[in-house]
Formats: structure tokens, C-alpha cells, sequence
């Protein structure tokens, strides 16, 4: 491939026959002064072998400076521009080429394309997990397996096919002359190599990798939009679980719908239109109120549902602002609540970039001091395909959180994929189960023994029962016979503003008094 590109790659460079001119023209020029210099200052008699010494000595003397200025000195700064612009080039650890020099190699390959009228495919690859593999066994061990990949990716190409290392732990492959047959072909191939188990040392490293693909002339005609549309396509093929996923034009729609969104999220948090909501937890057994969870809304003009501002603050890092405002706010509720005479718990969500937040406990644990409010009014629920991600510095901060009295929840509990391994490390004291496993809890006899097989296993592991997605009372009255602790669902409310909240948990004692009075003895 650099022999096929050796014009793109080499700048300018001294040919041998130009030092040569140069080394002869030096000495030419040295030679004719000193005789000239011999001809204005007579000398005293000098026999031929003294005349050619002093003529040698003066050649030296005058010569090795020039050629040391303009023969040796650039040739010295050539080479370190050189080894300058190899090292730009091209990725030291795999040697592949870097995103600049690829950009350049797909650009002459599309004008290519253009003149031949053949297609060109771009295909990204982005293997997942290299930051745990980093964490769990060092950069050493990271670093090998990016090298043997980049291996294997090469090993299955055509030689006109071009590699390059675009990123850290994102890879993209150039197929020019090619057609959407060979391209499947082709990722297919690569699928297969990079299932196959890595070995390093006595360490054997499993990854998953996600492709997008794109084509030239379909779908972009210059090498930035090329590759930009196949990281789409990439991005869209990771949110939907797909091994791989062609570019499409509403990729790219939804793609600019985020930006907007995200710009308009990022105003929304300057201009307060956030605002926390909250849905109560009621004690099965007796109907008390347990708690209620905070649920972060948006009420501005642009308001969207949690369901899209929510991962998108996660993937753009945003959710670390706005859990520390719900944690904020959802503490100062509780302790406005407090000065009313109300003991309301209060529970917030956490995400999996906040368990990886440094800062995050030190930010929990300084706050509640500010405000005198026990820990053991807050619980922190966070999801168990959070915890699952990197299970042991979520199970470090969430331990370090418990010790010092908060209370851990496990939220949406059997969505993911749950390790009972880890399950007993976990230092939680309570467990909700997804709304998904009650919905049809009296039609589906599987659904009704998932949820009363994993009331019991919390129940061994001494942890409280939360269950989401309660809807009727048939359905309280079966989860109760479970031995489910709380429950929480439309059937007591949705969630409320803090106002109209105040309004329900009043109206819902007195109800509960009003039921117990006239109830026969």
C-alpha cells in the first residue's frame, strides 16, 4: 500500500545527483579562491608537496563549513522532519495510518473512483470494551491487543484494500472497486477474526466490534463525509445492538436532531426549565407511604421526554451536571418536607458515568452535611447494566456510600444481564424490579414466576422489594402474596410537581385514616 501511495506520502527530498553538484560546485568554488588567494599574497618558496599541503589544508579548512551549512544541515533537518512527519503519519503501535494520512489516501482513491466510475466502501470499526480490558489488565496488555487486531483486520483485505487507525480504539477500512456483496463479504470476514478468542501472554482477551459502512458515490463524495456517514452508520448500529449497519440518510436526520436537542438541553439547565417530579413508594402491608422516587422533567418550550434527554445527557456527559442539581434539589425538598412535619425519603437516580465521577461521593456526602440531613433519608438507585459495566468501582463507591448510611437501590432489576456473582457482592438495600415483568404478571405464567422467583432471592439476600409498573389492585394484591415489600405505578400516582404532590400525600392519609376508621372491628 505505500509503494501504490508512495507519491502521496514522500515530500520533497535531496536526490543524490544534487549533493553531488553541490559538493563538487563547493570545492570548485573554494579551489578557484585559494588561487586567487596565492596569486594576490605571494607566498615565500614552497617545494610542490608543501604547496599541495597548505592547498589541502586551506580546501579543508574553508570547504567543511560550507558543506556542514548547506549540505549537512539540511540534510539533518530533513531527516528529523522526516521521522516528524512519520511519526504524524502513521500509528506507531500498529502502523497503520493515522486519520490525516487515511483521510488523504481515501480522497486520492474517490478521484479515482470519479475518473473510473467504479464505488468505494468505508467501513468503521469501533471494538468495544478496550477501556475495561485497560483497567482490569494495564495498557500493556491493551496495547498488544490493538496491534494483533489490527493484525487480523489486515490479514483478511485484498492489497488494494487501505487500513488505518482513526482513533484511539476506532479503526476504518478503505474497499475501492468494490460493490455492497463484497463489502458484506468483507465485514463478515472481519466479524468472524475478531470473534475469535486473543491471546496475549497467558491472557485471553474476548472483544465485541461494531461497523458502520458507507459508499462512494451513495452516500458522501468527499473522504470526510465518507467517513463521517460510516461513523453514523457505526453509532446507529452500537444504540440498536447491531453487528453492523450501512448508512442512511435518516441516520444522519437523527444524528442533527440530537445536536439541536443537545443544545437546546444544555440552555434548558442555564434557564432552570428543569424540574424534579416525584413518584411515591407505598408500603404493601399497610398503604403508608415508604419514599418517593425524583424524576427529573423538562417543562420549557423545548421539553422532551426523560426517554430522550436523558441518554442523550449521558452521552455527551451532561448527566453529571444534572445529577448533582437533582441531588440538590431532591435534598432540599426532603428537608423543606422535614420543616412541614413530613419524613419523606427521597430516592435519586444515578447514571454509569456518575459510579466512574471521582468526585461524586465527596459531592454527595458534603451536601447532605450542608443541609443536616441524615443519609439514611436518600437512596441512590442505579441500574444493574450500570453496575455490570464495570462492577468493581461501582461496587467500591456504592459500599463507600452505604457506610456512611445511605440506602442503594438495584433499579430496573432483569432487564440486563445480571451476575449473580456479583449480586451478593453488591452492598444494596433494596431491589426494584422492572415494570416490563408485572405488566402481564395475571396473563403470563413465566412473568409471574420470574417475579415471585426474584422476590425470593431478595428476600434471602435480606434486601426490600420494590416493585415498578403497579396498575391495579389485582395486581397489588399478587405481589403482595409474593411478599414484595413496596410498590409504585399509576395505581397510587404519577408523578407529581412538589406542589401537587403535597396535595396527594395529604389526600392519601386521610383516606387511608377514613378507610381504617369505618373498617368493622
Amino acid at each position: 500500500m505505500r509503494e501504490k501511495y508512495r507519491s502521496i506520502l514522500d515530500k520533497a527530498s535531496i536526490k543524490p545527483w544534487f549533493i553531488m553538484f553541490k559538493v563538487m560546485l563547493a570545492i570548485i568554488i573554494v579551489e578557484v579562491g585559494i588561487m586567487m588567494l596565492f596569486t594576490m599574497f605571494p607566498l615565500p618558496q614552497l617545494d610542490e608537496y608543501e604547496l599541495a599541503f597548505l592547498d589541502a589544508f586551506l580546501l579543508g579548512i574553508l570547504v567543511a563549513p560550507m558543506l556542514y551549512l548547506f549540505l549537512l544541515l539540511p540534510l539533518q533537518r530533513q531527516t528529523i522532519n522526516e521521522q516528524t512527519n512519520r511519526f504524524l503519519m502513521y500509528d506507531s503501535l500498529t502502523g497503520l495510518p493515522r486519520r490525516n494520512l487515511f483521510r488523504k489516501l481515501v480522497e486520492h482513491e474517490i478521484n479515482k473512483a470519479k475518473r473510473e466510475a467504479y464505488c468505494v466502501a468505508m467501513i468503521v470499526i469501533g471494538p468495544s470494551d478496550l477501556s475495561r480490558i485497560n483497567q482490569s489488565f494495564g495498557y500493556k496488555i491493551g496495547d498488544e491487543l490493538l496491534s494483533q487486531l489490527a493484525k487480523r483486520i489486515q490479514s483478511i483485505l485484498r492489497e488494494s484494500d487501505i487500513v488505518g487507525r482513526l482513533s484511539g480504539n476506532e479503526f476504518g477500512v478503505l474497499l475501492p472497486d468494490t460493490d455492497v456483496r463484497l463489502v458484506k463479504n468483507i465485514i463478515k470476514k472481519i466479524s468472524e477474526a475478531l470473534e475469535d478468542v486473543f491471546k496475549i501472554d497467558d491472557i485471553q482477551v474476548d472483544i465485541m466490534s461494531v461497523m458502520g459502512v458507507s459508499i462512494f458515490p451513495d452516500h458522501a463524495d468527499t473522504a470526510s463525509d465518507l467517513i463521517r456517514r460510516a461513523n453514523i452508520a457505526r453509532t446507529r448500529a452500537k444504540h440498536e445492538k447491531l453487528d453492523y449497519d450501512i448508512y442512511d440518510v435518516q441516520d444522519e436526520s437523527a444524528s442533527h436532531q440530537r445536536l439541536l436537542v443537545f443544545g437546546q438541553l444544555r440552555s434548558a439547565i442555564k434557564a432552570k426549565e428543569l424540574e424534579l417530579y416525584y413518584q411515591p413508594k407505598v408500603n404493601l402491608d399497610n398503604g403508608e407511604i415508604s419514599g418517593v422516587e425524583a424524576l427529573a422533567r423538562w417543562v420549557g418550550e423545548s421539553g422532551q421526554s426523560p426517554a430522550v434527554f436523558i441518554p442523550l445527557a449521558e452521552q455527551t456527559g451532561l448527566i453529571n451536571e444534572i445529577t448533582r442539581w437533582v441531588f440538590e434539589t431532591a435534598v432540599d425538598q426532603c428537608c423543606e418536607w422535614r420543616e412541614k412535619g413530613l419524613l419523606i425519603p427521597v430516592s435519586i437516580n444515578v447514571s454509569p458515568r456518575n459510579l466512574y465521577d471521582p468526585d461524586i461521593f465527596d459531592f454527595f456526602m458534603q451536601y447532605v452535611e450542608k443541609k443536616s440531613l441524615p443519609c439514611s433519608m436518600v437512596t441512590v438507585e442505579v441500574t444493574e447494566s450500570a453496575i455490570m459495566k464495570h462492577p468493581e468501582t461501582a461496587i467500591e463507591l456504592l459500599s463507600q456510600l452505604k457506610r456512611h448510611g445511605f440506602k442503594i437501590s438495584i433499579d430496573d432489576f432483569g432487564t440486563g444481564y445480571s451476575s449473580l456473582a456479583y449480586l451478593k457482592l453488591l452492598p444494596a438495600t433494596e431491589l426494584k424490579i422492572d415494570q416490563s415483568f408485572v405488566a402481564n404478571i395475571l396473563l403470563d405464567e413465566k412473568d409471574e414466576i420470574l417475579v415471585r422467583s426474584t422476590v425470593a432471592l431478595a428476600k434471602d439476600l435480606k434486601l426490600q422489594v420494590v416493585v415498578e409498573g403497579v396498575e391495579t389492585e389485582d395486581v397489588i394484591e399478587k405481589l403482595h402474596s409474593f411478599g414484595c415489600d413496596m410498590g409504585q405505578g399509576y395505581h397510587y400516582s404519577r408523578p407529581l410537581n412538589p406542589d401537587a404532590y403535597i396535595e396527594w400525600h395529604q389526600q392519601w392519609n386521610l383516606d387511608k385514616a377514613h378507610n381504617s376508621s369505618s373498617a368493622p372491628d
